[in-house]
């Protein structure tokens, strides 16, 4: 095992209901391939080891991939650049400044993904996936948490982090009464699938593997940790991202970050490289990124730390390969 280093991780009540909501989006699993079983087939190796202690790859905007011509726009997000809502439906040029990943949840853990960044939208008595538009829903016949479901029955030995950065109501931010009802729903609907909080560097895989649970779930509930025991504390995050159009830019800020955190700088928190430009055309522009991010890896930065690396498109990254020679 080359990466010991102990530094961090670069993871209904209302009249709503886990089946009132419809969805036509179709869960077509991939063939499984080389990563799908990736954890449990290095199980012997991590069980050592604390979440602080992977590389893992993660996927910006996860559940962004329904998003399509038509798709109805969050209520609650606000551009950050006029503080004001989108108000007409996605088209082709609202996909392409959107829509971060092309294939769904599902396909994106067959792939290795094992860090998802997650998003929540209440809207019209659902809760949905958003990225300025809507997309998938966590609850419907093929959601969110259907596909969750679906991969730890086929890969009951895969653990992943799901990281909720974003929860919106109709107007904006939910409120902690209505992250707690979400929390509650999903939580329930995912039952025992779902571990009990821990630490980001005490809590050990292998005692994770010896409970049911596979889901680490990460979120911003103030109040709310008290009274959910599973959700793990997302104040225990650092997430770096240069919001650049420049990839040049971006790797020098993000290696920046990397000889920071060397140095010792935020040693006790969980920490995350968001490796993607701000460009309005995302999934060309992720693969530009992330060949410049594999080189990079391979290259000037072979022997540095790396933990989460989070990316768009992160099936056709390439990067899960460099990823599992890191951990060998």
């Amino acid at each position: 095992m080359k990466h010991r280093s102990k530094l961090v991780l670069t993871a209904i009540i209302i009249g709503i209901s886990a089946t009132t909501c419809k969805n036509k989006h179709d869960v077509n699993p991939l063939t499984p391939g080389l990563y799908t079983t990736w954890m449990s087939q290095n199980k012997e190796a991590f069980s050592t080891l604390t979440p602080d202690q992977l590389i893992l790859l993660g996927s910006h905007d996860a559940a962004s991939y329904a998003i399509r011509v038509g798709s109805p726009p969050c209520q609650g997000f606000r551009y950050p650049s006029t503080g004001q809502p989108e108000t007409s439906p996605a088209d082709s040029a609202g996909i392409k400044k959107s829509k971060t990943q092309l294939v769904n949840l599902y396909q994106q853990l067959e792939s290795g993904v094992r860090f998802l960044d997650l998003t929540v939208a209440l809207q019209d008595n659902c809760y949905w996936s958003e990225h300025i538009w809507l997309s998938d829903q966590y609850f419907s016949n093929t959601g969110i948490v259907y596909q969750l479901k679906q991969y730890l029955q086929s890969y009951p030995d895969e653990i992943i982090f799901l990281n909720f950065v974003t929860l919106l109501n109709a107007s904006g931010k939910m409120t902690v009464a209505e992250q707690h009802t979400f929390f509650e729903l999903f939580h329930n609907s995912l039952g025992t699938l779902v571990t009990p909080r821990g630490r980001f560097d005490t809590s050990e895989l292998g005692n994770i593997w010896l409970s049911p649970g596979r889901l680490i779930v990460i979120g911003d509930t103030q109040a709310d940790l008290a009274s959910n025991p599973s959700i793990w504390d997302s104040s225990r995050i650092v997430s770096v991202w240069a919001n650049t159009k420049s990839i040049d830019t971006l790797m020098q800020n993000l290696y920046h970050s990397i000889v920071s955190w060397a140095g010792g700088a935020d040693s006790n928190k969980l920490r995350i490289l968001q490796a993607m430009t701000s460009t309005d055309d995302k999934i060309p522009n992720a693969r530009l990124t992330n060949s410049a991010l594999r080189d990079s890896l391979t290259n000037p930065w072979k022997n540095d730390s790396i933990y989460v690396i989070q990316v768009d498109d992160a099936v056709n990254s390439g990067l899960m390969e460099v990823i599992d020679s890191r951990m060998k």
